[in-house]
């Protein structure tokens, strides 16, 4: 019987992330979000791809990775950054206001298991949050590990930014500015520079002064599907 469910985990983990692979041309708008004031667009990957004065105009690099565990033994990981070449296309993308509104969830979980990501904004506050929810196959599953949302920032197009970061989140800024919060937030050279990374409190969740460079900002948080077979984080940018 252990043999048995072993297997069957490390199935599901086939299927889940099995999907992610390196795929060139899908960094390209989808879903556009025209907000009072306030635009972004988003690709089939559920990342975004167009957000005016804080990402580069010409391949901007954002979006997550998830890194998974199971109490059985299993393991797998899959990164979501199309403007690195990482894509994964949702099975099935929710807009039940309709084409161009929000809320817009990307492989919405329904009554299966794996994970989804919702985006809603406020164009007052000018924010745009991603709730991401995970759940793990049910009976004799337990999943726990890591998620990263990271994005190179480049506002209006300079390659120079001032970086830096509180206890609570990572911020860029030049003439306008923006912060990335969630969970342990930092700071790197390049999203890149994320992946495969469990920072685990070390190069993120403390306060680092600005300084002027290229770099990107990025968000960590740990998760733990026992008992309720669910995990819940949200993770929020905010234009200033």
């Amino acid at each position: 019987m252990t043999t048995n469910r072993a297997l069957t985990h490390t199935l599901l983990f086939c299927c889940l992330l099995g999907l992610s692979s390196l795929a060139v041309g899908q960094n390209t708008c989808a879903y556009p979000i025209n907000l009072k004031n306030f635009n972004f667009c988003l690709t089939t990957s559920g990342t975004i791809v167009s957000f005016p004065g804080i990402l580069a105009s010409s391949n901007p690099v954002e979006g997550w990775e998830i890194s998974v565990y199971d109490i059985q033994g299993g393991h797998g990981s899959s990164v979501v950054y199309p403007g690195l070449g990482y894509s994964r296309p949702a099975t099935t993308v929710s807009q039940p206001h309709g084409p161009g509104t929000l809320p817009i969830t990307f492989d919405p979980l329904g009554k299966g298991f794996g994970w989804s990501n919702t985006f809603t904004a406020n164009a007052a506050a000018r924010t745009i949050t991603i709730k991401m929810v995970i759940r793990d196959c049910g009976f004799d599953c337990h999943w726990y590990g890591y998620v990263h949302r990271a994005a190179n920032i480049r506002i209006n197009d300079n390659s120079q930014n001032y970086f830096g970061s509180s206890g609570s989140a990572a911020i860029a800024y030049l003439t306008d500015g923006v912060a990335l919060s969630g969970g342990c937030s930092g700071i790197v050279a390049d999203v890149s520079n994320t992946i495969g990374i469990f920072f685990n409190g070390s190069g993120c969740g403390a306060a680092q002064p600005t300084a002027l460079q290229q770099g990107a900002v990025f968000s960590e948080v740990g998760f733990d599907t026992g008992g309720t077979h669910n995990s819940v984080m949200s993770f929020t940018y905010k234009v200033f």
